[in-house]
Protein backbone atom coordinates (compact mmCIF):
# COMPACT_ATOMS: atom_id res chain seq x y z
CA UNK A 1 0.00 0.00 0.00
CA UNK A 2 2.80 2.09 0.50
CA UNK A 3 4.71 1.92 -2.51
CA UNK A 4 0.78 2.41 -4.22
CA UNK A 5 0.16 5.43 -2.30
CA UNK A 6 4.22 6.73 -3.13
CA UNK A 7 3.80 5.98 -7.07
CA UNK A 8 -0.24 7.90 -7.13
CA UNK A 9 1.91 10.99 -5.55
CA UNK A 10 4.29 10.90 -8.65
CA UNK A 11 3.47 14.40 -10.90
CA UNK A 12 0.23 12.91 -13.38
CA UNK A 13 1.41 15.74 -15.71
CA UNK A 14 4.85 14.69 -15.85
CA UNK A 15 3.77 11.21 -16.84
CA UNK A 16 1.19 12.27 -19.25
CA UNK A 17 4.34 14.63 -20.61
CA UNK A 18 6.25 11.49 -21.04
CA UNK A 19 3.48 9.42 -22.57
CA UNK A 20 2.62 11.99 -25.04
CA UNK A 21 6.57 12.27 -26.22
CA UNK A 22 5.83 8.41 -27.82
CA UNK A 23 2.12 9.00 -28.72
CA UNK A 24 2.83 9.78 -32.38
CA UNK A 25 4.29 6.21 -33.15
CA UNK A 26 1.18 4.15 -32.39
CA UNK A 27 -1.16 6.55 -33.91
CA UNK A 28 -3.43 5.53 -37.52
CA UNK A 29 -2.39 7.58 -40.51
CA UNK A 30 -4.33 10.70 -40.07
CA UNK A 31 -3.89 14.69 -40.99
CA UNK A 32 -1.93 16.53 -38.50
CA UNK A 33 -5.02 18.75 -38.06
CA UNK A 34 -7.10 15.76 -37.14
CA UNK A 35 -3.88 14.63 -34.13
CA UNK A 36 -3.76 18.33 -32.93
CA UNK A 37 -7.25 18.00 -32.55
CA UNK A 38 -7.57 15.44 -30.55
CA UNK A 39 -4.42 16.33 -28.59
CA UNK A 40 -6.42 19.80 -27.00
CA UNK A 41 -9.26 17.82 -26.50
CA UNK A 42 -6.83 15.48 -24.59
CA UNK A 43 -5.05 18.25 -22.45
CA UNK A 44 -8.60 20.04 -21.67
CA UNK A 45 -9.61 16.41 -20.32
CA UNK A 46 -6.39 16.28 -18.30
CA UNK A 47 -6.69 19.68 -16.95
CA UNK A 48 -10.34 19.28 -15.41
CA UNK A 49 -10.08 15.62 -14.09
CA UNK A 50 -8.65 17.08 -10.84
CA UNK A 51 -10.75 20.65 -10.21
CA UNK A 52 -14.15 19.40 -12.63
CA UNK A 53 -14.10 15.68 -13.23
CA UNK A 54 -17.53 16.03 -14.33
CA UNK A 55 -16.78 18.51 -16.77
CA UNK A 56 -13.34 15.97 -17.10
CA UNK A 57 -15.55 13.34 -18.15
CA UNK A 58 -17.66 14.73 -20.72
CA UNK A 59 -14.12 15.52 -22.35
CA UNK A 60 -13.32 12.21 -22.25
CA UNK A 61 -16.25 10.98 -23.82
CA UNK A 62 -15.84 13.73 -26.29
CA UNK A 63 -12.52 12.67 -27.26
CA UNK A 64 -13.56 9.17 -27.34
CA UNK A 65 -16.16 9.95 -30.22
CA UNK A 66 -14.06 11.62 -32.40
CA UNK A 67 -11.15 9.14 -31.99
CA UNK A 68 -13.76 6.43 -33.28
CA UNK A 69 -15.26 8.69 -35.43
CA UNK A 70 -11.72 8.64 -37.51
CA UNK A 71 -10.87 5.19 -36.66
CA UNK A 72 -8.03 6.59 -34.27
CA UNK A 73 -7.42 3.97 -31.16
CA UNK A 74 -4.45 5.59 -29.43
CA UNK A 75 -6.34 8.82 -28.74
CA UNK A 76 -9.38 6.17 -27.71
CA UNK A 77 -7.64 4.39 -25.45
CA UNK A 78 -6.34 7.97 -23.95
CA UNK A 79 -10.01 8.77 -23.87
CA UNK A 80 -11.02 5.98 -21.44
CA UNK A 81 -8.04 6.50 -19.45
CA UNK A 82 -8.91 9.85 -18.51
CA UNK A 83 -12.68 9.04 -18.08
CA UNK A 84 -11.14 6.78 -15.91
CA UNK A 85 -9.36 9.07 -13.72
CA UNK A 86 -12.40 11.64 -13.43
CA UNK A 87 -14.30 8.52 -12.10
CA UNK A 88 -11.72 7.53 -9.55
CA UNK A 89 -11.91 11.15 -8.46
CA UNK A 90 -15.17 11.40 -8.16
CA UNK A 91 -15.14 7.83 -6.09
CA UNK A 92 -17.16 6.55 -8.81
CA UNK A 93 -14.54 3.18 -8.64
CA UNK A 94 -16.84 0.43 -10.33
CA UNK A 95 -17.06 2.62 -13.10
CA UNK A 96 -13.29 3.96 -13.25
CA UNK A 97 -12.16 0.32 -13.39
CA UNK A 98 -14.67 -0.49 -16.17
CA UNK A 99 -13.08 2.48 -18.15
CA UNK A 100 -9.14 1.64 -17.42
CA UNK A 101 -9.88 -1.95 -18.56
CA UNK A 102 -10.73 -0.72 -21.54
CA UNK A 103 -7.86 1.61 -21.86
CA UNK A 104 -5.47 -1.35 -20.97
CA UNK A 105 -7.23 -4.07 -24.03
CA UNK A 106 -6.81 -1.23 -26.54
CA UNK A 107 -3.32 -0.32 -25.27
CA UNK A 108 -1.98 -4.07 -25.37
CA UNK A 109 -3.77 -4.44 -28.53
CA UNK A 110 -1.29 -1.98 -30.07
CA UNK A 111 1.48 -3.13 -27.88
CA UNK A 112 2.06 0.50 -26.28
CA UNK A 113 3.47 -0.97 -23.04
CA UNK A 114 3.99 2.29 -21.74
CA UNK A 115 0.10 3.25 -21.53
CA UNK A 116 -0.02 -0.65 -20.05
CA UNK A 117 1.80 0.09 -17.32
CA UNK A 118 0.63 3.28 -16.43
CA UNK A 119 -2.81 1.46 -16.18
CA UNK A 120 -1.83 -0.94 -14.38
CA UNK A 121 -0.72 1.80 -11.99
CA UNK A 122 -3.96 3.13 -11.92
CA UNK A 123 -5.93 -0.01 -11.51
CA UNK A 124 -3.96 -1.41 -8.50
CA UNK A 125 -5.09 2.30 -6.86
CA UNK A 126 -8.82 1.55 -7.80
CA UNK A 127 -9.16 -2.28 -7.27
CA UNK A 128 -7.65 -0.82 -3.72
CA UNK A 129 -10.70 1.11 -3.11
CA UNK A 130 -12.51 -1.79 -4.33
CA UNK A 131 -10.53 -4.16 -1.50
CA UNK A 132 -10.15 -6.65 -4.47
CA UNK A 133 -6.67 -7.00 -3.32
CA UNK A 134 -6.09 -10.04 -5.35
CA UNK A 135 -6.07 -7.92 -8.25
CA UNK A 136 -4.32 -5.08 -6.53
CA UNK A 137 -1.49 -7.82 -6.41
CA UNK A 138 -1.71 -8.73 -9.90
CA UNK A 139 -1.26 -5.10 -10.88
CA UNK A 140 1.64 -4.01 -8.64
CA UNK A 141 4.01 -6.54 -10.37
CA UNK A 142 4.65 -3.67 -12.56
CA UNK A 143 5.40 -0.70 -10.16
CA UNK A 144 8.95 -1.65 -10.01
CA UNK A 145 9.36 -1.17 -13.61
CA UNK A 146 7.78 1.70 -13.75
CA UNK A 147 9.62 3.47 -11.36
CA UNK A 148 13.01 2.05 -13.46
CA UNK A 149 11.20 3.38 -16.28
CA UNK A 150 10.58 6.89 -15.18
CA UNK A 151 14.33 6.97 -13.55
CA UNK A 152 15.51 6.48 -17.48
CA UNK A 153 13.35 9.42 -18.92
CA UNK A 154 14.81 11.58 -16.12
CA UNK A 155 18.15 10.68 -16.95
CA UNK A 156 17.54 11.05 -20.96
CA UNK A 157 16.25 14.48 -19.85
CA UNK A 158 19.56 15.70 -18.05
CA UNK A 159 21.72 14.12 -21.51
CA UNK A 160 19.30 15.98 -23.61
CA UNK A 161 19.55 19.04 -21.57
CA UNK A 162 23.85 18.80 -21.55
CA UNK A 163 23.52 18.11 -25.48
CA UNK A 164 21.73 21.41 -25.50
CA UNK A 165 24.07 23.11 -23.33
CA UNK A 166 27.57 21.78 -25.42
CA UNK A 167 25.04 22.56 -28.55
CA UNK A 168 24.40 26.36 -27.30
CA UNK A 169 28.20 26.87 -26.73
CA UNK A 170 28.78 25.32 -30.33
CA UNK A 171 26.10 28.05 -31.78
CA UNK A 172 27.82 30.90 -30.02
CA UNK A 173 31.16 29.96 -31.48
CA UNK A 174 29.82 29.57 -35.33
CA UNK A 175 28.10 32.91 -35.03
CA UNK A 176 31.77 34.58 -33.78
CA UNK A 177 33.10 32.90 -36.55
CA UNK A 178 30.74 34.14 -38.82
CA UNK A 179 30.80 37.93 -37.29
CA UNK A 180 34.85 37.95 -37.81
CA UNK A 181 34.23 36.61 -41.49
CA UNK A 182 31.64 39.50 -41.86
CA UNK A 183 33.97 42.25 -40.70
CA UNK A 184 36.95 40.83 -42.84
CA UNK A 185 34.60 40.40 -46.05
CA UNK A 186 33.20 44.18 -45.28
CA UNK A 187 37.06 45.32 -45.22
CA UNK A 188 38.38 43.89 -48.24
CA UNK A 189 35.26 44.88 -49.99
CA UNK A 190 35.92 48.51 -48.53
CA UNK A 191 39.12 48.21 -50.06
CA UNK A 192 37.76 47.01 -53.38
CA UNK A 193 35.48 50.26 -53.19
CA UNK A 194 38.74 52.57 -53.13
CA UNK A 195 40.68 50.65 -55.93
CA UNK A 196 37.32 51.12 -58.26
CA UNK A 197 37.35 54.40 -57.09
CA UNK A 198 40.98 55.14 -58.28
CA UNK A 199 40.47 53.26 -61.24
CA UNK A 200 37.62 55.63 -62.08
CA UNK A 201 39.51 58.85 -61.75
CA UNK A 202 42.41 57.58 -64.07
CA UNK A 203 39.89 56.65 -66.56
CA UNK A 204 38.45 60.18 -66.16
CA UNK A 205 41.92 61.66 -66.67
CA UNK A 206 42.43 59.56 -69.96
CA UNK A 207 38.86 60.82 -71.04
CA UNK A 208 39.86 64.52 -70.47
CA UNK A 209 43.13 64.13 -72.18
CA UNK A 210 41.69 62.51 -75.56
CA UNK A 211 38.99 65.50 -75.21
CA UNK A 212 41.50 68.14 -75.45
CA UNK A 213 43.67 66.55 -78.05
CA UNK A 214 40.08 66.03 -79.82
CA UNK A 215 39.35 69.78 -79.15
CA UNK A 216 42.70 70.26 -80.52
CA UNK A 217 42.26 69.06 -83.89
CA UNK A 218 38.78 70.11 -84.21
CA UNK A 219 40.22 74.20 -83.78
CA UNK A 220 42.44 73.64 -86.41
CA UNK A 221 40.05 71.76 -88.69
CA UNK A 222 38.14 75.16 -88.31
CA UNK A 223 40.45 76.99 -89.40
CA UNK A 224 41.46 74.84 -92.85
CA UNK A 225 37.90 75.40 -93.53
CA UNK A 226 37.33 78.76 -93.21
CA UNK A 227 40.59 79.39 -95.54
CA UNK A 228 38.62 77.01 -97.50
CA UNK A 229 35.65 78.85 -97.43
CA UNK A 230 37.13 82.45 -98.33
CA UNK A 231 38.90 80.90 -101.39
CA UNK A 232 35.26 79.67 -102.56
CA UNK A 233 34.21 82.99 -102.01
CA UNK A 234 36.99 84.37 -104.20
CA UNK A 235 36.04 81.76 -107.01
CA UNK A 236 32.55 82.76 -106.96
CA UNK A 237 33.10 86.31 -107.75
CA UNK A 238 35.44 85.04 -110.75
CA UNK A 239 32.41 83.02 -111.78
CA UNK A 240 30.20 86.15 -111.07
CA UNK A 241 31.83 88.56 -113.33
CA UNK A 242 31.63 85.88 -116.06
CA UNK A 243 28.20 85.06 -116.07
CA UNK A 244 27.46 89.46 -116.07
CA UNK A 245 29.66 89.08 -118.75
CA UNK A 246 27.48 85.79 -121.03
CA UNK A 247 24.30 87.83 -120.01
CA UNK A 248 25.38 90.76 -122.08
CA UNK A 249 26.21 88.81 -124.77
CA UNK A 250 23.12 86.69 -124.43
CA UNK A 251 20.96 90.21 -124.35
CA UNK A 252 22.30 90.90 -127.49
CA UNK A 253 20.90 87.58 -129.46
CA UNK A 254 17.65 87.99 -127.49
CA UNK A 255 16.97 91.48 -129.08
CA UNK A 256 18.12 90.12 -132.60
CA UNK A 257 15.55 86.81 -131.84
CA UNK A 258 12.94 89.07 -130.77
CA UNK A 259 12.69 91.08 -134.04
CA UNK A 260 12.86 87.65 -135.82
CA UNK A 261 9.77 86.37 -133.92
CA UNK A 262 7.91 89.50 -134.32
CA UNK A 263 8.25 89.08 -138.59
CA UNK A 264 7.31 85.13 -137.52
CA UNK A 265 3.95 86.02 -135.95
CA UNK A 266 2.68 88.14 -138.22
CA UNK A 267 3.33 85.61 -140.96
CA UNK A 268 1.71 82.97 -138.52
CA UNK A 269 -1.03 84.96 -137.85
CA UNK A 270 -2.21 84.41 -141.77
CA UNK A 271 -1.65 81.27 -141.13
CA UNK A 272 -3.78 81.15 -137.99
CA UNK A 273 -6.94 82.78 -139.41
CA UNK A 274 -6.64 80.30 -142.18
CA UNK A 275 -6.25 77.41 -140.16
CA UNK A 276 -9.34 78.46 -137.85
CA UNK A 277 -11.32 78.96 -141.05
CA UNK A 278 -10.80 75.01 -141.97
CA UNK A 279 -11.18 74.01 -138.38
CA UNK A 280 -14.52 75.48 -138.02
CA UNK A 281 -15.53 73.17 -141.10
CA UNK A 282 -14.01 70.06 -140.00
CA UNK A 283 -15.45 70.22 -136.53
CA UNK A 284 -18.90 70.70 -138.03
CA UNK A 285 -18.50 67.68 -139.66
CA UNK A 286 -17.35 65.81 -137.27
CA UNK A 287 -19.76 66.77 -134.62
CA UNK A 288 -22.63 65.73 -137.46
CA UNK A 289 -21.27 62.49 -137.39
CA UNK A 290 -20.06 61.76 -133.22
CA UNK A 291 -24.00 62.93 -132.90
CA UNK A 292 -25.03 60.66 -135.13
CA UNK A 293 -22.68 58.21 -133.82
CA UNK A 294 -23.61 59.00 -130.22
CA UNK A 295 -27.12 58.23 -130.85
CA UNK A 296 -27.08 54.84 -132.93
CA UNK A 297 -24.92 53.66 -129.62
CA UNK A 298 -27.74 55.01 -127.20
CA UNK A 299 -29.61 53.14 -129.66
CA UNK A 300 -27.58 50.25 -129.14
CA UNK A 301 -27.00 50.16 -125.66
CA UNK A 302 -31.43 50.03 -125.05
CA UNK A 303 -31.40 46.80 -127.25
CA UNK A 304 -28.40 45.22 -125.22
CA UNK A 305 -30.02 45.87 -121.86
CA UNK A 306 -33.33 44.77 -122.80
CA UNK A 307 -31.47 41.50 -123.80
CA UNK A 308 -29.43 41.13 -120.90
CA UNK A 309 -32.91 42.09 -119.06
CA UNK A 310 -34.72 38.95 -120.63
CA UNK A 311 -31.03 36.97 -120.80
CA UNK A 312 -31.38 37.10 -116.84
CA UNK A 313 -35.67 36.45 -116.75
CA UNK A 314 -33.95 33.18 -118.92
CA UNK A 315 -31.46 32.22 -116.80
CA UNK A 316 -33.89 32.87 -113.48
CA UNK A 317 -36.35 30.59 -114.54
CA UNK A 318 -34.26 28.30 -116.18
CA UNK A 319 -32.84 27.47 -112.05
CA UNK A 320 -35.84 27.94 -110.74
CA UNK A 321 -37.13 24.70 -113.01
CA UNK A 322 -33.48 23.47 -112.75
CA UNK A 323 -30.66 22.80 -110.62
CA UNK A 324 -27.62 25.44 -111.09
CA UNK A 325 -24.90 23.21 -111.86
CA UNK A 326 -28.07 21.16 -114.61
CA UNK A 327 -28.64 24.59 -116.05
CA UNK A 328 -25.11 25.53 -116.64
CA UNK A 329 -24.35 21.76 -118.09
CA UNK A 330 -27.63 22.28 -120.32
CA UNK A 331 -26.52 25.91 -121.14
CA UNK A 332 -22.65 24.55 -122.45
CA UNK A 333 -23.34 21.36 -123.72
CA UNK A 334 -26.80 21.92 -125.06
CA UNK A 335 -28.58 18.80 -122.86
CA UNK A 336 -28.19 17.45 -119.92
CA UNK A 337 -26.94 13.83 -118.83
CA UNK A 338 -28.71 11.97 -115.98
CA UNK A 339 -26.35 10.88 -112.82
CA UNK A 340 -26.48 8.22 -109.94
CA UNK A 341 -26.00 9.92 -106.59
CA UNK A 342 -25.41 6.87 -104.50
CA UNK A 343 -26.39 8.98 -100.72
CA UNK A 344 -29.20 10.93 -100.83
CA UNK A 345 -32.34 11.51 -98.70
CA UNK A 346 -35.77 11.92 -99.84
CA UNK A 347 -38.53 14.29 -98.03
CA UNK A 348 -42.12 13.58 -98.97
CA UNK A 349 -45.04 15.56 -97.33
CA UNK A 350 -49.11 15.92 -98.36
CA UNK A 351 -51.62 17.72 -96.75
CA UNK A 352 -54.28 15.93 -94.53
CA UNK A 353 -57.89 15.56 -95.48
CA UNK A 354 -57.16 17.61 -98.45
CA UNK A 355 -59.65 16.58 -100.19
CA UNK A 356 -62.38 17.34 -97.51
CA UNK A 357 -60.62 21.22 -97.31
CA UNK A 358 -60.34 22.08 -100.84
CA UNK A 359 -64.29 21.08 -101.35
CA UNK A 360 -64.67 24.41 -99.28
CA UNK A 361 -62.48 26.57 -100.97
CA UNK A 362 -62.87 28.35 -104.05
CA UNK A 363 -60.31 27.64 -106.93
CA UNK A 364 -58.78 31.11 -106.42
CA UNK A 365 -58.68 30.42 -102.75
CA UNK A 366 -57.35 26.84 -102.93
CA UNK A 367 -54.56 27.88 -105.10
CA UNK A 368 -53.61 31.17 -102.73
CA UNK A 369 -53.63 28.74 -99.80
CA UNK A 370 -51.21 25.80 -101.25
CA UNK A 371 -49.07 28.65 -102.70
CA UNK A 372 -48.69 30.50 -99.21
CA UNK A 373 -47.51 27.09 -97.90
CA UNK A 374 -45.32 25.48 -100.99
CA UNK A 375 -43.33 29.44 -100.75
CA UNK A 376 -42.40 28.76 -97.45
CA UNK A 377 -41.72 25.12 -97.88
CA UNK A 378 -39.34 26.48 -100.41
CA UNK A 379 -37.81 28.60 -97.97
CA UNK A 380 -37.24 26.22 -95.55
CA UNK A 381 -35.94 24.11 -98.22
CA UNK A 382 -33.39 26.78 -99.48
CA UNK A 383 -32.27 27.00 -95.91
CA UNK A 384 -31.44 23.91 -95.12
CA UNK A 385 -29.37 23.38 -98.96
CA UNK A 386 -32.03 20.73 -100.15
CA UNK A 387 -32.99 20.58 -103.82
CA UNK A 388 -37.04 21.01 -104.76
CA UNK A 389 -37.83 18.79 -107.34
CA UNK A 390 -41.39 19.14 -107.64
CA UNK A 391 -44.99 19.41 -106.20
CA UNK A 392 -47.88 16.93 -107.21
CA UNK A 393 -51.32 18.46 -106.06
CA UNK A 394 -50.75 18.47 -102.19
CA UNK A 395 -47.93 16.09 -102.42
CA UNK A 396 -44.09 18.05 -102.11
CA UNK A 397 -41.39 16.44 -103.09
CA UNK A 398 -37.52 17.18 -101.84
CA UNK A 399 -34.20 15.67 -101.62
CA UNK A 400 -30.98 16.08 -99.63
CA UNK A 401 -27.49 15.84 -101.13
CA UNK A 402 -27.61 16.50 -104.72
CA UNK A 403 -26.56 17.50 -106.88
CA UNK A 404 -24.30 18.61 -104.84
CA UNK A 405 -23.13 16.27 -102.41
CA UNK A 406 -23.34 16.27 -98.39
CA UNK A 407 -22.53 13.50 -95.50
CA UNK A 408 -24.86 15.30 -93.56
CA UNK A 409 -27.86 14.68 -95.71
CA UNK A 410 -30.21 12.65 -93.65
CA UNK A 411 -29.42 15.31 -90.83
CA UNK A 412 -30.37 17.92 -93.06
CA UNK A 413 -33.19 16.25 -94.27
CA UNK A 414 -34.76 15.52 -90.55
CA UNK A 415 -34.01 19.57 -89.73
CA UNK A 416 -35.86 20.21 -93.11
CA UNK A 417 -38.63 18.48 -91.71
CA UNK A 418 -38.85 19.59 -88.14
CA UNK A 419 -39.23 23.86 -89.43
CA UNK A 420 -41.77 22.38 -91.99
CA UNK A 421 -43.96 20.73 -88.90
CA UNK A 422 -42.92 24.13 -86.60
CA UNK A 423 -44.53 26.28 -89.94
CA UNK A 424 -47.55 24.15 -89.81
CA UNK A 425 -47.86 25.16 -86.70
CA UNK A 426 -47.41 28.57 -86.48
CA UNK A 427 -49.61 29.12 -90.05
CA UNK A 428 -52.98 30.82 -90.10
CA UNK A 429 -53.21 28.76 -93.31
CA UNK A 430 -56.51 26.38 -93.92
CA UNK A 431 -53.51 23.61 -93.88
CA UNK A 432 -52.64 24.35 -90.61
CA UNK A 433 -53.09 22.93 -87.32
CA UNK A 434 -54.54 25.93 -85.92
CA UNK A 435 -57.17 26.39 -88.26
CA UNK A 436 -60.85 24.84 -88.25
CA UNK A 437 -60.44 21.96 -90.31
CA UNK A 438 -59.32 18.66 -89.62
CA UNK A 439 -55.84 19.75 -91.23
CA UNK A 440 -52.15 18.95 -90.81
CA UNK A 441 -49.33 17.52 -92.69
CA UNK A 442 -47.99 13.97 -93.51
CA UNK A 443 -43.68 13.96 -93.81
CA UNK A 444 -41.96 10.63 -94.89
CA UNK A 445 -38.23 10.22 -95.06
CA UNK A 446 -35.83 7.61 -96.81
CA UNK A 447 -32.14 7.54 -97.73
CA UNK A 448 -30.78 5.93 -100.03
CA UNK A 449 -29.36 6.21 -103.79
CA UNK A 450 -31.46 7.95 -106.57
CA UNK A 451 -30.80 8.90 -110.32
CA UNK A 452 -31.64 12.61 -111.31
CA UNK A 453 -31.94 13.88 -114.77
CA UNK A 454 -33.85 16.03 -117.31
CA UNK A 455 -36.62 14.29 -118.84
CA UNK A 456 -38.55 15.61 -121.67
CA UNK A 457 -37.78 17.91 -124.76
CA UNK A 458 -40.86 20.55 -124.47
CA UNK A 459 -41.53 22.09 -120.96
CA UNK A 460 -38.80 19.52 -119.23
CA UNK A 461 -38.21 18.68 -115.69
CA UNK A 462 -35.90 17.60 -113.67
CA UNK A 463 -37.13 14.30 -111.51
CA UNK A 464 -35.62 11.83 -109.71
CA UNK A 465 -36.33 7.93 -109.68
CA UNK A 466 -35.43 4.53 -107.70
CA UNK A 467 -36.43 2.71 -105.55
CA UNK A 468 -35.69 5.00 -102.87
CA UNK A 469 -37.96 7.43 -103.84
CA UNK A 470 -40.88 4.89 -103.78
CA UNK A 471 -39.61 3.98 -99.98
CA UNK A 472 -40.29 7.91 -99.25
CA UNK A 473 -43.54 7.69 -100.21
CA UNK A 474 -44.56 4.57 -98.68
CA UNK A 475 -43.36 6.17 -95.14
CA UNK A 476 -45.40 9.46 -96.03
CA UNK A 477 -48.88 7.26 -97.02
CA UNK A 478 -48.01 5.57 -93.57
CA UNK A 479 -47.06 8.27 -91.30
CA UNK A 480 -49.80 10.54 -89.07
CA UNK A 481 -50.66 13.77 -89.16
CA UNK A 482 -48.22 16.57 -87.39
CA UNK A 483 -45.49 13.50 -87.55
CA UNK A 484 -42.40 12.86 -89.24
CA UNK A 485 -41.84 8.83 -90.17
CA UNK A 486 -38.48 7.86 -91.10
CA UNK A 487 -37.03 4.56 -92.11
CA UNK A 488 -34.86 2.59 -90.52
CA UNK A 489 -31.74 3.62 -93.09
CA UNK A 490 -32.19 7.54 -92.33
CA UNK A 491 -32.89 6.29 -88.58
CA UNK A 492 -29.24 4.60 -88.63
CA UNK A 493 -27.67 7.78 -89.94
CA UNK A 494 -29.36 9.94 -87.65
CA UNK A 495 -30.05 8.53 -84.30
CA UNK A 496 -27.05 10.15 -82.84
CA UNK A 497 -28.59 12.99 -83.22
CA UNK A 498 -31.79 13.07 -82.68
CA UNK A 499 -34.67 11.13 -80.74
CA UNK A 500 -36.79 8.43 -82.54
CA UNK A 501 -39.82 6.13 -81.55
CA UNK A 502 -39.96 2.79 -82.64
CA UNK A 503 -43.23 1.94 -84.99
CA UNK A 504 -41.98 -1.91 -85.23
CA UNK A 505 -42.52 -3.27 -88.75
CA UNK A 506 -45.06 -1.71 -91.09
CA UNK A 507 -46.87 -3.48 -93.99
CA UNK A 508 -45.74 -0.63 -97.21
CA UNK A 509 -48.08 -0.95 -100.75
CA UNK A 510 -45.79 -2.97 -102.72
CA UNK A 511 -42.97 -3.30 -100.29
CA UNK A 512 -44.06 -5.97 -97.21
CA UNK A 513 -42.59 -4.94 -93.82
CA UNK A 514 -41.00 -2.15 -93.36
CA UNK A 515 -39.30 -0.73 -90.10
CA UNK A 516 -40.49 2.61 -89.22
CA UNK A 517 -39.89 5.17 -86.92
CA UNK A 518 -41.58 8.47 -85.53
CA UNK A 519 -39.21 11.43 -84.75
CA UNK A 520 -40.02 12.44 -81.24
Amino acid sequence: MLKIKHLFGISFFAIQLWLSSYSFAFIAPQSLQDTIALKQIEVNALQMYKFNPQEGIKQADLLIEKSKAINNTFFEAKGYHVKGLCCFTLFRYPEASKNLEKARGIYEQINYKQGVIIVNDDLAKVYSKLSYFPKVGEYQKDVKTNLLLIDSIQQGERTKQAMKVDFSKKETQLKLNEKVSKEQLAKKSQELQIKEQQLALSIKEKELQSMALLKEKAEKNEKEKLLQFVQQEKDLQLAQLAVLSKDKALQETQITAQKKEIKFKNTMRIFYWIGILLLSVSLFFIYRNFKNQKINLRRLNISNHKLNIEKSKTEELLHNILPVEVANELKAKGFSEAKQYDHVTVIFTDFVNFSGISESLTPKKLVAEIDLCFKAFDAIMQKHNLEKIKTIGDAYLAVSGLPNANKNHAIAAVEAAKELLDFMQKTNSVFGVNSTQKAGIRIGLHSGPVVAGIVGVKKFAYDIWGDTVNTAARMEQNSEAGKINVSDTTYELTKNNFSFESRGKIAAKNKGMIEMYFLK
